[in-house]
């Protein structure tokens, strides 16, 4: 993964820090499987009174997916819906996998029900989610 040390240098030196970078930041731990610290820079975004946006809740999501916080995801799925984000499919599909992930397939399950248009990631996901719990029937039938 990515070395985020320099680019949290020039983040904090930033003047100005909008949507766009601190979407940057949380991917780029997501990324260098630097969850924990990712999911900080969700929290201290917030406290700087920026809202979340699709972007930054798709990368809380799979923080919490990789470390297993499935409460917490369970919360950001909340923000998800309250903000009107549920049809975004990046995170229907973080979402289906923090639940298919954490033995949840029936949650999996739901998000895919609930999107316009599963795509092939979220459909993914929850093959997955039946998979890890043995739940080879209803797999196939989807």
């Amino acid at each position: 993964g990515p070395d985020m040390r320099e680019t949290r240098r020039v983040f904090d030196g930033m003047f100005v820090k909008d949507a766009i970078s601190w979407s940057s930041m949380m991917s780029g731990y997501v990324a260098g499987r630097e969850h924990v610290k990712a999911l900080e820079m969700f929290m201290e975004m917030v406290s700087f009174g920026l809202e979340p946006n699709a972007f930054t809740l798709s990368s809380a999501v799979k923080a919490c997916s990789e470390i297993g916080e499935i409460r917490l995801g369970k919360c950001f799925h909340g923000v998800v819906v309250t903000r009107g984000f549920e049809w975004n499919q990046v995170i229907s599909s973080a979402l289906a996998d923090l639940y298919g992930v954490n033995r949840e397939p029936a949650d999996a399950r739901r998000v895919f029900d609930e999107m316009p248009e599963p795509d092939v990631i979220c459909w993914t996901a929850v093959l997955s989610a039946y998979s890890k719990n043995d739940l080879y029937e209803k797999a196939l039938g989807l």
